[in-house]
């Protein structure tokens, strides 16, 4: 029954369904096709994606070398400068505790590194600047001013004391909120020195010339005194050394009344 079944089947059914089966194929191989043509198009797309982001990748990596071989480049740039300054540098923490000193300060202050990092500020502070130095900070801290700068003295480790002349400034963060000090100190003991020698030095030559007899002084091309003897000051009825600077011989009752 079967193959009769099959023999009555008629050249024109199996056209039709060879038609049939034909436009099915080719539809599916259309959509294959189609589906193929998109997955290329999908993958070209991800592949260029990919290339760009590998290439901006690349670019990164090259501008995070850049960036750290100047941080690099920058820290070892600040690590010179601290160490190598001919004044000495340290950076303290809100309460003063030293964080960070260099070879200089430790020099000026007669301690080690090890021991100055153990100290505050205030520790090696002369007892009489203490208060002033106090008063400063507190106004850094209240933001009434960026910096200060004064003369001081350090008590050093070996009991003896060095004037400085001590530069402070208070570094904040990006809010705005105080994070630690840096400080400058320049030891003032050879300038003091030379101060000192040299008010010494004009203080004999005062005496000197105090001792002469004869009136001696200095003018201005105004005629105004700069400076004069004890006979000068005499003759011209002053006492104070001061009194007759930037004055001129007719300021004085002694000159008038020799002028009349």
């Amino acid at each position: 029954e079967w193959i009769s079944s099959v023999n009555s089947i008629t050249p024109q059914v199996v056209l039709l369904v060879g038609l049939a089966f034909t436009a099915l194929l080719s539809r599916f191989l259309r959509t294959i096709a189609r589906r193929n043509a998109k997955i290329e198009r999908l993958v070209a797309r991800r592949t260029k994606d990919l290339v760009l982001t590998n290439e901006l990748l690349r670019e990164e990596i090259a501008s995070r070398k850049q960036s750290e071989a100047l941080l690099i480049d920058s820290d070892e740039r600040f690590r010179v400068t601290f160490e190598e300054a001919p004044v000495g540098i340290g950076h303290a923490s809100l309460l003063g505790k030293y964080l960070r000193v260099n070879d200089r300060l430790c020099e000026i202050t007669g301690y080690s590194r090890e021991e100055l990092l153990a100290h505050h500020w205030q520790d090696i502070t002369h007892p009489d600047d203490l208060a002033s130095d106090e008063l400063t900070v507190a106004a850094l801290l209240n933001g009434k001013r960026s910096t200060y700068s004064m003369d001081k003295r350090y008590r050093r480790k070996d009991g003896g004391e060095v004037w400085v002349n001590l530069t402070v400034a208070l570094v904040r963060t990006k809010n705005g909120e105080p994070s630690y000090f840096i400080s400058i100190t320049n030891d003032l003991t050879e300038s003091r020195a030379a101060q000192e020698q040299l008010k010494q030095e004009r203080n004999l030559l005062r005496t000197l010339i105090d001792g002469i007899p004869d009136s001696i002084y200095i003018k201005d091309r105004s005629g105004r005194f700069i400076a004069q003897n004890r006979a000068d000051r005499e003759f011209l009825g002053v006492e104070d050394p001061e009194e007759a600077v930037g004055k001129t011989v007719y300021d004085f009752d002694a000159l008038k009344n020799h002028a009349d």
